[in-house]
């Protein structure tokens, strides 16, 4: 979801739980065409819009070494 014309929102990102990890690894094969995505759009920054709760998914970001992310304060307006 775009914020503006430099920085993207990643609102919702989810794979069943079957789905992750061995043998199928789609959210690895989802996040790298997200990225595409952004890069071939512009985007400098993607604010990783997730709940503090949810670590298995902060895991994952923090495993996809990925400079263009940042996570949001909760104070942004979209």
């Amino acid at each position: 979801m775009p914020y503006s014309s430099e920085i993207a929102v990643l609102k919702k990102f989810f794979v069943y739980e079957k789905y992750q990890g061995k043998p199928y690894h789609i959210g690895r094969k989802l996040y790298d065409e997200l990225l595409s995505f952004a890069r071939k759009e512009a985007y400098k920054t993607i604010l990783l819009d997730t709940p503090h709760n949810t670590e298995r998914a902060h895991k994952f970001y923090e495993g996809q070494f990925v400079p263009l992310l940042r996570t949001m304060t909760g104070r942004e307006k979209y």
